[in-house]
């Protein structure tokens, strides 16, 4: 299931006008440590889409996700796991199964599922298991969470290119799940 760590931020107003300012360049950042949490719940409407990324420490993830045109809402927590409402010390302690992880609200029609995909292996490296920079453990672990079977047909498409383009740094080893989401998004901690 999928677990929520902080408030909803809406993008709405703000995207379309970041689309001009961008020009669909996706932006290449560097992602800081850190790790930490919060709580939340959000509906996709008919004209959006939703897909979860686990890149290493969520607020980093979110923060570039947030900047991105056509993104509608993001919001941090914990997928993948056995837990329906994990702690944060349940998580780092790696009996859980949960990455942080950041579920991305998106209009498909300003901004693709492939572009986001670029953005989730430009951010992060993808050919390293349970580890973003100085972030260890299996909650940074790399993982996309599907919604639909033609997201996971675009994903293992993408995953594909993305593939060849880092041969040399090794072989991609980001996990790719149908996302169930069961009792929505919750923390202890702010």
């Amino acid at each position: 299931g999928y677990h929520v760590a902080s408030e909803e931020t809406d993008l709405r107003l703000r995207h379309k006008a970041m689309a001009a300012l961008f020009s669909g360049v996706l932006p290449v950042l560097v992602l800081l440590g850190c790790s930490s949490y919060v709580t939340g719940a959000v509906a996709v409407g008919e004209e959006e889409e939703r897909v979860v990324v686990a890149a290493g420490c969520f607020w980093s993830v979110e923060l570039v996700y947030q900047r991105l045109p056509g993104v509608i809402s993001t919001r941090v927590g914990y997928a993948g796991g056995s837990l329906m409402d994990p702690t944060y010390p349940q998580v780092v302690q790696g009996d859980t199964g949960h990455a942080e992880s950041v579920e991305v609200i998106f209009d498909p029609s300003i901004v693709s599922l492939e572009q986001i995909l670029d953005l989730f292996f430009q951010i992060h490296d993808p050919t390293t298991p349970n580890r973003q920079g100085n972030d260890i453990g299996t909650q940074y672990r790399s993982a996309l969470f599907y919604e639909t079977d033609s997201q996971l047909d675009t994903i293992t498409a993408s995953i594909a290119i993305w593939q060849t383009k880092l041969k040399q740094k090794g072989q991609i080893v980001t996990e790719v799940r149908k996302l169930r989401v069961r009792g929505g998004w919750g923390s202890d901690k702010k």
